[in-house]
């Protein structure tokens, strides 16, 4: 999930498009990148998790939703898009979200 891949199909437009943008910007060689986006990967499971153990706890309204929009606020957006889009294939994430399936839509 730290680097970026094309997902259109290959031989389109779209998947040639990707591809070039992500060579020209160096998404994936310049290591900061990958690692700045695995850092925000466990960022944002953290703070699911989080918002998960205040709801089981009974926090009240308010705090879930500060920290709902924590989450929605933090860097990398991409990363939580990317989290949201795969969460089914992904063994650590599956499970998180299917205990807070509103978190899909944030």
């Amino acid at each position: 999930m730290s680097h970026f891949v094309e997902r259109a199909a290959a031989g389109t437009l779209d998947h040639e498009r990707a591809r070039y943008t992500i060579e020209i910007l160096g998404l994936n060689e310049r290591e900061v990148l990958p690692a700045a986006r695995r850092a925000a990967y466990r960022d944002y499971r953290a703070h699911l998790s989080q918002y998960l153990a205040v709801r089981s706890n009974g926090g009240d309204e308010a705090e879930l939703t500060r920290l709902a929009h924590e989450i929605r606020a933090r860097q990398h957006p991409t990363v939580w898009s990317e989290m949201k889009r795969q969460h089914a294939s992904l063994p650590n994430l599956a499970p998180l979200f299917a205990a807070v399936p509103e978190a899909l839509t944030w």
